[in-house]
């Protein structure tokens, strides 16, 4: 009987190892058929990279930018009929054997058609240059599968442990607390699980194992029969990534989701139609989970080469670079460029991407000035808002959303030209400065310039 076992799990292991190299290589020819395209269209330099190469054989995604509309459109179709054209060849040799590659292929195929033809998984405007697959998430609500989180989650990390096992991670989130004690009053705070896989070990159950542990010891002090039951309190929301490590070593500082700025209270502000304005504390912290490559970001027309990114990032946020890999990076920038609702990161905001720079080796102020500013812009904003016509609830019109920005930007240049922190608004000196017209082009025609018809508001 054992000799009969031992045969069965040797060939369910040949099958696995079969389906793992069958989806790697119908992944592989999915990217490749997105690059060949490209490349006849026209556009092989922006095709042909080491950074597209690199992607296709481990990151199972690659990008094509500045394609016109209609390259782009055959470039994003060529991937899922080369997948669906393997499935049809796949299909029609049949046979006993190759179960194990024809199931790839397939999976391959609906991969394929869910990403590239139906748009699933693609931000707004990224459609047209990035073809790729994604990382995983859980939005558990249904307290009945509450139980079920982590075995759900372990699964959902098997099946993206295909693309690469040396490494993975979850963030979710638990209740902050305020001051007093108040459970979720200050909103949530993420709770960050990452681990290094072993040589013999599952990454799947290590990474399920860790997220546990973590969800208990941050859920303790507010549910105390969190530890004593093993359960989450939901709803429940699981954001993951596992990592191939293709151009640094496989580290738990290059493990994502990946987070620049450690989590700190701001005053937010938020508007529901119908009701009034309202402001109150709340935990601001970004974490990221991606697949590409950061090479330069464009800041003023320009690109500039990652080493100054990351040293830019780390003098405008005064917080060291927590990795040298790339994707921290990519924290990093979002943490500078997502500023709704706060008046600190939207000064802070306005200060770098405002003037046309020429090099990103300038003076930046402390965050104990943006902070200043942020308090002068908050106190104009306080005094605006009764005069916001809004408040009732009706549609922002274009008349209206005009007179509150000609009330904010009259105020605010007021109140900087009398404030200690005016200085702070001065711009580099390699930028070209913001001339007072330029503001006044935001105010409706009998207070300033007038706005384009097709302006934005």
């Amino acid at each position: 009987m054992v000799p009969n076992d031992d045969a069965a799990m040797h060939a369910w292991a040949l099958i696995a190892i079969e389906f793992v190299i069958a989806r790697w290589c119908a992944s592989v020819l999915h990217e490749g058929a997105h690059i060949l395209s490209a490349a006849v269209l026209g556009f092989p330099r922006e095709a042909l990279t080491l950074s597209n190469l690199r992607s296709a054989l481990f990151s199972r995604e690659v990008a094509v930018k500045g394609l016109p509309s209609r390259a782009a459109a055959v470039v994003r179709h060529s991937g899922w009929l080369a997948s669906f054209a393997l499935a049809v060849v796949a299909g029609v040799m049949g046979g006993e054997h190759g179960a194990a590659w024809r199931l790839a292929v397939y999976v391959t195929s609906l991969e394929a058609a869910s990403s590239d033809l139906l748009g699933i998984g693609a931000g707004p405007g990224e459609e047209a240059w990035r073809f790729r697959c994604g990382n995983f998430g859980i939005l558990l609500l249904d307290p009945e599968y509450r139980a079920q989180a982590l075995s759900i989650l372990r699964t959902m990390v098997r099946v993206t442990m295909m693309r690469g096992a040396q490494s993975g991670g979850v963030v979710h989130y638990a209740p902050l607390a305020d001051k007093k004690g108040a459970k979720g009053a200050a909103g949530v705070v993420g709770i960050r699980s990452r681990v290094v896989n072993g040589k013999r070990t599952d990454l799947s159950k290590l990474v399920a194992e860790k997220v546990g542990r973590d969800a208990k010891a941050a859920l303790e002090p507010f549910c105390p029969t969190a530890r004593k039951h093993g359960s989450l309190e939901g709803p429940l929301f699981f954001a993951g990534h596992t990592r191939f490590a293709t151009t640094s070593k496989a580290t738990m500082d290059g493990t994502h989701p990946h987070q620049w700025t450690p989590p700190a209270i701001f005053p937010i502000w938020s508007k529901v139609p119908g009701q009034q304005w309202q402001c109150a504390p709340r935990s601001v912290e970004v974490f990221i989970c991606h697949n590409g490559d950061l090479d330069s970001f464009e800041v003023g027309g320009r690109d500039f080469a990652l080493d100054a990114v990351m040293d830019w990032i780390e003098r405008a946020t005064h917080v060291p670079r927590p990795s040298s890999v790339d994707s921290a990076g990519v924290a990093g920038l979002i943490d500078l460029l997502r500023t709704k609702g706060s008046w600190f990161h939207s000064m802070r905001f306005g200060y770098l991407f405002g003037p046309k720079r020429t090099t990103l080796s300038y003076s930046i102020p402390e965050e104990s000035s943006f902070q200043a500013l942020a308090e002068a812009a908050e106190d104009v904003f306080r005094r605006a808002i009764p005069q916001d016509s809004t408040i009732v609830g009706v549609p922002l019109s274009g008349g209206r959303h005009d007179n509150l920005r000609a009330t904010l930007v009259e105020g605010l240049c007021d109140k900087l030209s009398t404030c200690h922190c005016n200085a702070l608004l001065a711009a580099a000196p390699d930028a070209s400065p913001i001339e007072l017209n330029e503001l006044e082009a935001n105010l409706p025609p009998e207070r300033g310039a007038p706005r384009p018809p097709n302006a934005p508001p």
